[in-house]
């Protein structure tokens, strides 16, 4: 085995942690960076053909080729953005196309600030300034901590495991998606209104919907939003006023049954940040996610 060819990535871009390649006909590759940097490279000539930054600059953790749209030029980023969004560029025209956004991150902002920066059209002392702070200044830790995307899986087609397609999902395709806040995301990209969280949720914390927004002609949003008034159940019942049924009186779930749920979703939720999740598609289709415990949950 020998090295055949050589690719040096402009060092004040940041160190490299992941990459993905054209699909069809494998000419070009797209880097990204510890900077929330990518880098577009020709694989044919060896050449650099561009490079842009995402706001806020934050790692990128992984990248995807968009299963469904796009023709191969829309890449599905995990990391880069705010709020632990995931997003989705058009590396040929450099704009955001899709975003999909957590409940941890809101609706504050959302569709603003997602702008390319052109790093070509800088002087490499550029991207260091933008990393340089003051040592008497607080940093904001939740873009990296709480709320960041650590992996992602892209699929085209959901197999029920009897060869045919899932119809509830459509053929729009999907994003898995998994990090810090311990949670696994099923993104619908067909219906965004079938997308769940898979697991990850609280004994007291009710199921979040899926809406999807048009932010603009050329810009798609798909948020989740939490269950009434927070998303919580306490003393059997919703926040929002509905009694929960239970084995106590007048809805009160009693104190074992309690116990009981609680002790299930430690069984199958992480405890530790989810670092990686991977597709099994035969039998029928299984997520697979691990976290930073060595913990691996199997999701049917």
């Amino acid at each position: 085995m020998q090295i055949l060819s050589t690719l040096q990535n402009p060092p004040h871009h940041g160190t490299p942690t992941t990459f993905t390649l054209d699909r069809t006909r494998h000419s070009w590759l797209l880097l990204g960076t510890t900077r929330g940097i990518l880098d577009l490279w020709d694989l044919r000539f060896l050449l650099r053909l561009r490079a842009f930054g995402i706001p806020p600059y934050t790692p990128i953790r992984r990248l995807a080729t968009h299963p469904s749209r796009g023709h191969g030029k829309w890449i599905v980023v995990a990391g880069g953005a705010a709020q632990g969004d995931i997003t989705v560029w058009d590396i040929d025209k450099l704009q955001c196309r899709e975003i999909f956004r957590p409940s941890v991150g809101g609706l504050e902002g959302v569709g603003r600030g997602y702008e390319a920066y052109r790093i070509d059209d800088d002087k490499p002392e550029g991207p260091l300034g933008r990393f340089a702070v003051d040592p008497d200044t607080k940093l904001d830790v939740t873009v990296g901590g709480q709320a960041s995307v650590n992996t992602i899986f892209v699929g085209r087609d959901w197999n029920r495991g009897d060869g045919s397609v899932d119809s509830k999902h459509g053929t729009g395709g999907f994003i898995i998606s998994a990090g810090a806040d311990r949670k696994v995301r099923f993104w619908d990209l067909g219906k965004p209104e079938s997308s769940s969280v898979v697991s990850g949720l609280q004994a007291e914390e009710c199921k979040p919907t899926f809406a999807g927004l048009q932010a603009s002609p050329s810009l798609s949003i798909t948020v989740e939003r939490a269950g009434p008034n927070g998303g919580t159940v306490k003393d059997g019942m919703i926040a929002g006023g509905k009694k929960k049924t239970g084995s106590g009186g007048a809805g009160r779930p009693s104190r074992q049954a309690f116990i009981s749920l609680q002790q299930e979703k430690l069984l199958k939720n992480h405890l530790d940040a989810v670092l990686d999740v991977a597709l099994i598609e035969v039998p029928y289709a299984m997520i697979v996610s691990v976290d930073r415990a060595g913990c691996i949950n199997i999701f049917a």
